[in-house]
C-alpha cells in the first residue's frame, strides 16, 4: 500500500484508530474514480452516493490535503487531468426532472481561480461515457435516447480557451463509439455495428 510509515500494518491492521492513521487508507464507503500523478503530486478522486472528494498528497501518501468536497451532485462518473486542471462529469437532474450531465473544470491550484461549469448535456436515459483532453480541446461521448427510444451516440468537442461546445459527430442508432484517441488534429475511434456486423476504426 501507499504509506511511508515504517510501523504501519496498512491493510492488515485491525484496530480502528490505527486503520485511519495509515497514509494509504481512504474514506470508509468511498470508491476512487481516478488516480493521477502530476507536477510531483498524487491526485485522487473519491466518490460515494452523495459527494465527490478530490485529494492531493505526496507520492508516499503523506501531506494529504482535501482540495474539493463537492455536494449536491450525483457522483462524478468520468474524470480527466490536464495542464493543472481536473475535469469531471456529473450525472444530474434538471429542474424539470430530466436526466442530464454536466462537465466542470476544477483548478488543482485552488488559489488561482474557482471551479467553472463547461456545459450541460441532455442525455435522456444515457450518459457521458468518457472524457479525453488533447491540446486546448476536451472531447466527450454522450449516449442519449431519442424520442422513439432508439439510442444515439454523439461526440462533442469543447474549446477550453473560448468555452465553446461543438458537436463533432452524430452516429446512427445502429452504431456505437468505443474509445477516443488522438494524433495531432485527428481523432480516432472504434465504431461498432450492432447485430454482429463487426467494428471499424
Amino acid at each position: 500500500p501507499l504509506c511511508n510509515k515504517p510501523n504501519c500494518l496498512h491493510d492488515q491492521e485491525t484496530e480502528d484508530e490505527k486503520i485511519i492513521d495509515c497514509n494509504a487508507y481512504l474514506y470508509g464507503n468511498s470508491f476512487y474514480t481516478n488516480l493521477n500523478f502530476m507536477d510531483g503530486k498524487l491526485y485522487l478522486v473519491l466518490n460515494d452516493q452523495e459527494q465527490t472528494v478530490v485529494l492531493q498528497m505526496e507520492p508516499d501518501g503523506s501531506n494529504r490535503k482535501e482540495l474539493y468536497r463537492i455536494n449536491g451532485k450525483t457522483h462524478g462518473s468520468h474524470t480527466a487531468f490536464h495542464r493543472g486542471m481536473l475535469y469531471i462529469s456529473f450525472h444530474i437532474y434538471t429542474q424539470e426532472m430530466e436526466a442530464a450531465s454536466e462537465i466542470w473544470a476544477y483548478p488543482l491550484n485552488t488559489t488561482k481561480k474557482s471551479p467553472e461549469k463547461l456545459g450541460t448535456f441532455s442525455i435522456n436515459k444515457g450518459g457521458l461515457d468518457e472524457l479525453k483532453v488533447q491540446g486546448n480541446f476536451l472531447y466527450t461521448k454522450a449516449l442519449s435516447s431519442k424520442s422513439d427510444e432508439r439510442m444515439q451516440d454523439n461526440i462533442y468537442r469543447i474549446d477550453l480557451t473560448h468555452k465553446k461546445i461543438f458537436e463533432q459527430f452524430i452516429l446512427e442508432d445502429s452504431e456505437t463509439v468505443y474509445g477516443l484517441s488522438f494524433s495531432g488534429d485527428t481523432v480516432f475511434s472504434g465504431i461498432g455495428k450492432n447485430q454482429g456486423a463487426g467494428s471499424y476504426v
